[in-house]
């Protein structure tokens, strides 16, 4: 039902935008593409204009005329801003949330980055489904109410696997062949940002790689034990002064208000931990939540909850990640 969504969607963007061929790119992205959707994720589509934001929005606004008028969906929101433009709707036919985002092609990047990390080992794809999953239960996830999002939170799993654990057990796909560059401009607030989009995906340089980070050493700690640290080093450990960061090496100070500062693998002038301020009742709850996770995991109850996202529809481990185990990833 998912891809059938998205394809009317799709159709619908590019009928309305074929006669000025407005439409560059339109692609999915978040979490139905990264493997970490559970049965409630909303579908994503970003359109990548051939203009500027604001002037895609003409179009943006005849989209929702179509879909409204042809009813296809119940429109819910929109929002605006000189980076990027959203609409959202309801889908009358499956009840999906579907967002349509006007972005840079930023978005798509960042899905392909955090798949082909699930991809490298199970363990991290175990625990971004968990950590979604408590997230939700215990309502501490989602930055329009003042939490991380998901996208957030598997960076911070992601930052753990790569620096707190020994042996690392994910590799800096941006930092196997520092000579390499793909530079991707966009256009923001006024000015071109240039960038660097290159990421590893050749799996031997990955594992040779890897290889020498951890002297050909193997972690092979349990997903569950790992849970277990990870919550362990956010709740108790953490260095709020430290900016998380999954594609530099350097420790860089975190000077903001921000909780958990974020740096984005791609977009460096977005922080994706801005939504969680320190000290504020969200702060609270969430670190709360983490405490008493502990005490949830060491109580045995950690099997009885992977049980519930397996079967309320977390995409557990799917077939392209098998093929890619047997073809020598982790």
């Amino acid at each position: 039902m998912y891809q059938y969504t998205y394809e009317k969607y799709k159709k619908i963007i590019h009928r309305v935008c074929a006669k000025d061929k407005a439409d560059r790119l339109v692609s999915q992205y978040g979490s139905f593409m990264n493997n970490f959707h559970l049965d409630t994720g909303d579908i994503d589509i970003c359109i990548v204009p051939n203009t500027s934001i604001q002037q895609f929005n003409v179009y943006l606004e005849r989209i929702k005329e179509e879909i409204v008028n042809k009813g296809f969906g119940l429109h819910k929101l929109d929002y605006k801003t000189t980076k990027f433009s959203l609409i959202r709707f309801l889908d009358n036919q499956t009840k999906f949330n579907v967002d349509i985002t006007v972005n840079t092609m930023l978005p798509i990047l960042n899905t392909n980055l955090i798949k082909l990390y699930s991809l490298y080992d199970q363990r991290f794809h175990i625990l971004g489904l968990y950590l979604k999953h408590w997230g939700k239960i215990n309502k501490v996830i989602g930055d329009a109410d003042g939490f991380l999002s998901s996208y957030a939170i598997l960076l911070l799993i992601i930052h753990f696997l790569q620096k707190k654990v020994d042996p690392h057990i994910l590799p800096n796909l941006q930092k196997i062949d520092p000579r390499k560059e793909m530079i991707y401009e966009y256009f923001c607030d006024g000015q071109t940002v240039k960038t660097n989009v290159y990421y590893e995906e050749d799996l031997n340089k990955i594992n040779n790689y890897m290889n020498n980070v951890t002297g050909g050493m193997e972690n092979k700690e349990k997903a569950a034990n790992l849970l277990l640290q990870f919550f362990e080093y956010y709740a108790y450990n953490f260095d709020g002064d430290t900016v998380i960061s999954i594609s530099n090496e350097l420790n860089m100070k975190n000077t903001s208000e921000y909780a958990f500062s974020i740096e984005d693998p791609f977009d460096k002038m977005n922080n994706p931990g801005k939504s969680m301020i320190k000290n504020t009742p969200s702060y609270f709850k969430f670190m709360t939540a983490m405490k008493k996770e502990i005490n949830f995991i060491y109580n045995g109850e950690y099997i009885k909850r992977l049980d519930k996202i397996i079967n309320t529809g977390g995409n557990w481990y799917p077939e392209t990640a098998k093929q890619f185990e047997r073809s020598g990833g982790r």
